[in-house]
C-alpha cells in the first residue's frame, strides 16, 4: 500500500521509499494518513482517528503529495559537486596506495608484506632478534603462509627497510595525487587523476 504521511510530511509511493513532500494543506484539514491501497479507493483519515472518509477535495491534495513523491523517486540522481568528487577520488587514490603498500617486498625469494599489522610483526621479531640477539630464527612464517627454518634475521632487517622505504615512496606519490586533485578546477580534471 501507498500512502501519506502527513506527521512525517513524507509520502511513499513505492513501497520502503518514502520522500520528503508539502503536505501542510493536509495537516490544516487535520489529515493524518491518505492511504493508497492496491486494490480499492484511496481514502482519508483524520487525527483523532475517526475512521477512514473518501474526501475527494482531501484526496487530491494527497494526489498532489504522491505525485511530487513519485517524481522524486523517478528523478535521476544530482550530479555530484565538484568537492564531492574530489572526496571520492581522493579515497580511491588513498585505497590504491594502500593495496600497493600491502603487497610488500620480496627479499632472498620471500616475501614480506607490508600492510600495518605486518609491518608491526616485523618489528616485533627484530625486537626480539636484537634482545636475544639472535642471527636467524628458528621458525619463520612468510606472508604466503609457508614457514621455514633458519630465517635470516638479516633478510628480515633488509625487508622491513625496504618496506619502509617503498612505503615513503607510495606515499609521496599518493600526496602529488592528491595535490593535483585539490587543485583541480573541474570534474573531467579530477577523474584524471588516477593512481
Amino acid at each position: 500500500m501507498r500512502y501519506v504521511d502527513v506527521k512525517a510530511g513524507t509520502a511513499e509511493p513505492v513501497e520502503g521509499q518514502s520522500y520528503p513532500v508539502d503536505v501542510s494543506a493536509l495537516a490544516d484539514a487535520g489529515v493524518a494518513i491518505v492511504g493508497y491501497p492496491d486494490n480499492g479507493p484511496a481514502w482519508v483519515e483524520r487525527e483523532p482517528f475517526k475512521g477512514r472518509e473518501g474526501s475527494a477535495a482531501l484526496i487530491a491534495l494527497g494526489d498532489a503529495a504522491m505525485a511530487d513523491a513519485m517524481a522524486q523517486h523517478t528523478a535521476p540522481p544530482p550530479e555530484p559537486t565538484l568537492d564531492e568528487v574530489k572526496a571520492a577520488q581522493i579515497a580511491e587514490i588513498e585505497d590504491a596506495r594502500k593495496a600497493a603498500e600491502a603487497k610488500g617486498v620480496t627479499v632472498n625469494g620471500i616475501r614480506y608484506a607490508g600492510d600495518p599489522s605486518n609491518r608491526q610483526a616485523l618489528r616485533e621479531a627484530l625486537e626480539y632478534a636484537d634482545a636475544e640477539p639472535l642471527d636467524v630464527f628458528p621458525s619463520w612464517k612468510t606472508s604466503d603462509d609457508e614457514f621455514v627454518t633458519d630465517h635470516p634475521v638479516l633478510d628480515v632487517r633488509d625487508a622491513y627497510a625496504e618496506i619502509g622505504a617503498r612505503r615513503s615512496q607510495l606515499i609521496a606519490r599518493e600526496g602529488q595525487r592528491v595535490a593535483a586533485i585539490q587543485g583541480a578546477d573541474d570534474v573531467a580534471t579530477v577523474e584524471a587523476v588516477t593512481w
